[in-house]
């Protein structure tokens, strides 16, 4: 129990989580804006890529829970922006090609979501 005059040292705050509308709406900006220095056919990526990691993200987040021996299997918004920080790091020089793109796409979320994952058993999940 934490004391009421202990509390008055701080400033409390609760925010709630974006909801999912919240989430494809931020990330379809950010890779949109993006995807202009690519070539016109690369904008058909932005929809499903946006769609598919934020399904990826919820499903983890909802199914996969932290256990005593799994305490760091806690995923937030900060994962899903990784996934498309990466994405942001290619060069248009070096994307010439939808399928290197897509590519880049499932690398960066192997390397968030399934990293972190300890055993085989979820690493198949």
């Amino acid at each position: 129990e934490v004391t009421p005059r202990f509390f008055r040292h701080f400033n409390m705050f609760n925010m709630a989580p974006p909801t999912e509308t919240s989430m494809r709406h931020m990330f379809s900006c950010i890779l949109s804006g993006f995807l202009t220095a690519f070539p016109p056919d690369f904008k058909s990526l932005m929809k499903p890529m946006v769609d598919s990691t934020i399904e990826i993200f919820n499903r983890i987040q909802n199914e996969l829970l932290p256990t005593p021996a799994k305490s760091h299997y806690t995923f937030n918004l900060r994962d899903v922006s990784r996934v498309f920080q990466g994405i942001l790091m290619m060069s248009p020089t070096n994307c010439q090609e939808k399928g290197i793109m897509i590519r880049l796409w499932v690398h960066e979320n192997l390397r968030v979501f399934h990293d972190r994952l300890i055993n085989s058993q979820d690493k198949l999940y």
